[in-house]
C-alpha cells in the first residue's frame, strides 16, 4: 500500500511541476529568457553563462525558471537552459 501512495503522490507532484511551468511560460519575460540563453547556446553546464536580468520582471521570473529547474547554475554566476527538463513539463 505504501508504495501505491509513494507512487500517487509523484505523480500528483509531476502533475503540479508540469501546471506551474505552464503557467510560468505564459510570462514574456520567462520566453524572452529562454530565448537569450538559447541565443547565448548556454544549454549545458560546460557552456553555461552569466545572467544579467533587464527588469524586475526578467529577475522574478529568471528565479522561477530557476526553482522550476530549467534553468540551472553550473557553477556560481553561470547558468543554463536545460532543454530536457523544459521537455519534461510538455512544453517546446
Amino acid at each position: 500500500m505504501h508504495h501505491v501512495v509513494s507512487e500517487f503522490l509523484a505523480s500528483l507532484n509531476d502533475g503540479l511541476s508540469a501546471a506551474l511551468l505552464s503557467v510560468e511560460l505564459l510570462n514574456p519575460s520567462a520566453w524572452q529568457i529562454l530565448r537569450q540563453f538559447r541565443r547565448a547556446r548556454a544549454l549545458t553546464p560546460d557552456s553555461a553563462q552569466p545572467f544579467h536580468p533587464q527588469s524586475p520582471q526578467e529577475l522574478r521570473a529568471f528565479d522561477r525558471l530557476l526553482k522550476l529547474t530549467i534553468i540551472r547554475q553550473a557553477h556560481p554566476g553561470r547558468y543554463f537552459l536545460d532543454e530536457r527538463a523544459l521537455r519534461g513539463g510538455s512544453l517546446p
